[in-house]
């Protein structure tokens, strides 16, 4: 018997694109970030206040102190934070927030805290770049209270339950 050659189907141009496009890769979603109407200017977002978040932390615990960070307001919203309220967590389960700020709290040491010195930090996460000194704001913008979680060590008392040996006759107790 002869061999018979089947005529191949010839590709579709759309079954081509989705060849290149799978090719290429998954698309990656570029989010536009808010524009103000100064764009131009040369001054740093952070240092001006109106164009600013300010967050409060309040650190409870063997290391108490206060700690203020200046976000940027895209930044403010990343964490799922709103203005004028009060955040309490445990340093062992700290929320979007707490996690995404967790670098600033070692970063002062005794001498920054007592000259006040600035801190410009890049934290490499949604928080993005950020200002950190020690000492309190006026008016927070919000207030980040961090505790610090201590096991209690109670000692549990079992109830004692007496059962008599003797099972073959029956005790009364007066």
């Amino acid at each position: 018997m002869p061999k018979v050659r089947r005529k191949r189907k010839k590709k579709s141009e759309a079954f081509k694109a989705l060849l290149k496009a799978h090719k290429k890769g998954p698309r990656r979603v570029k989010l536009p970030t808010e524009r103000t109407d100064d764009e131009d200017d040369d001054e740093d977002h952070l240092l001006n206040p109106k164009k600013s978040k300010h967050i409060q932390l309040v650190m409870n615990g063997p290391d108490t102190g206060y700690i203020c960070v200046v976000v940027l307001p895209t930044a403010f919203k990343k964490m799922l934070l709103s203005s004028g309220k009060t955040y309490t967590m445990t340093n062992k389960r700290l929320t979007v927030a707490g996690r995404c700020l967790s670098k600033t709290f070692d970063v002062l040491d005794h001498n920054d805290r007592i000259f006040k010195r600035v801190h410009h930090m890049d934290l490499k996460n949604i928080a993005g770049r950020c200002l950190v000194v020690s000492g309190k704001f006026k008016v927070p913008d919000v207030t980040l209270i961090i505790t610090s979680e201590k096991k209690l060590s109670t000692i549990r008392r079992r109830p004692v339950v007496v059962v008599p040996k003797c099972r073959g006759y029956e005790v009364e107790y007066m």
